[in-house]
């Protein structure tokens, strides 16, 4: 049997949070757009696939190691 699950997870900084991408340094004093983390995950009972985006600029490859490490952990 196929299983599948959603999850979306609100990760919008804190007001006072430094911004990437700009050519002098700002910080979040609003939200235009909430940020998300969104995660979808089959199995069928033998294997199980994750798929999770995220709306950000980068993440940095050590911060993907360490995610898949403990995602593999727990599923």
């Amino acid at each position: 049997m196929l299983k599948a699950g959603f999850a979306r997870l609100d990760m919008t900084p804190p007001f006072g949070t430094p911004l990437a991408g700009y050519y002098e340094m700002r910080y979040a004093d609003g939200v235009r757009d909430p940020i998300y983390l969104n995660a979808i995950a089959f199995n069928d009972e033998e294997n199980t696939i994750v798929i999770i985006t995220a709306d950000v600029l980068m993440v940095r490859m050590d911060v993907c190691d360490m995610l898949r490490e403990m995602i593999s952990e727990r599923v």
